[in-house]
């Protein structure tokens, strides 16, 4: 998918709108509060919702440099992470949600001490390296907080989402020479290699991946957690256009794309994709599986 061969900005224009009415409506939800219950759960689905959707919105700002995408698309793995382990722990008590979600703070501020200590420590900076409250190894563990994203994936069966949105973002987080070397756009003149090193080569490719996916994702909240939303119908239609418009898509984002093994693309037609859609659909009823792309 190279740069300026596939063109998203219809489909980013009509999807500005939606979005931007989706985040005015949820800034005015209000929480009564739950006295010594510590219950945090509706907060929690609250805020993630809107971290994904504002992710979304900046990714539609013209503003937006074109640097800027290729380091933006390793935040899709936080919000497919929030997606997950919340749909996991929307099968759960509320003693249960709540117990996960302190435990998981108070594991995260003393690792992240301890290990900010370390580094204060070794850069001389001892006034500012914060003392640990208590040892790590005193810390209790629950079976609960022992579950990897992996396993809460499969059990709410988001595995394919988990799996995907994981090796498409990895590469950007971890050492990749494919990534590194594709950032290197040039020409050959004689027996010299000119090149241009820059992460704004594959912007377009980037920018359409961060936003097609990122609604995509805010629609699979709604449709997982929306009891723990506080939405309105104007709301649940504007998430029904997104996947609308996601689905009407010709051609989605690849991790990798066919351009970049130097395969022939072949362009796909509404026709061909409604016939495409049907054959899975038939297939998954014969094998006892409910596949509807459009629900």
């Amino acid at each position: 998918m190279d740069k300026g061969l596939i063109n998203y900005e219809t489909y980013y224009a009509q999807i500005e709108r939606p979005i931007s009415e989706i985040l005015e409506k949820l800034a005015e939800a209000s929480f009564s509060p739950q006295k010594g219950s510590g219950k945090i759960f509706k907060e929690l689905v609250h805020a993630a919702f809107i971290k994904n959707l504002e992710y979304a919105n900046l990714c539609l700002l013209k503003t937006t440099p074109d640097d800027a995408y290729f380091f933006l698309m390793s935040s899709l793995r936080s919000s497919v992470e929030d997606l997950i382990i919340l749909s996991y722990l929307n099968r759960l008590t509320d003693e249960q949600r709540n117990s996960y979600a302190v435990e998981h703070m108070n594991t995260d501020v003393i690792n992240t001490i301890k290990s900010q200590q370390d580094f204060f420590l070794k850069e001389g900076r001892a006034t500012y390296a914060l003392r640990m409250p208590l040892h790590r190894d005193k810390m209790p563990k629950s079976q609960l907080s022992r579950k990897t994203t992996e396993s809460m994936a499969k059990t709410v069966s988001l595995d394919w989402l988990y799996e995907f949105m994981f090796r498409s973002t990895s590469r950007s987080v971890h050492f990749s020479p494919s990534l590194l070397l594709r950032t290197g756009w040039g020409n050959i003149e004689g027996d010299i290699l000119h090149i241009k090193f820059t992460t704004a080569n594959f912007s377009n490719y980037y920018k359409s991946f961060c936003v097609v996916y990122s609604t995509y994702i805010s629609y699979l909240f709604f449709i997982q957690l929306k009891e723990h939303i506080q939405y309105s119908s104007q709301i649940e239609i504007n998430i029904k256009k997104l996947r609308r418009l996601m689905f009407d898509l010709l051609r989605l984002p690849e991790a990798v794309t066919p351009e970049e093994m130097n395969l022939e693309v072949k362009p796909v037609t509404a026709i061909q994709l409604a016939m495409e859609r049907l054959e899975v659909e038939n297939l998954a009823i014969k094998e006892g599986l409910n596949i509807k792309f459009l629900q």
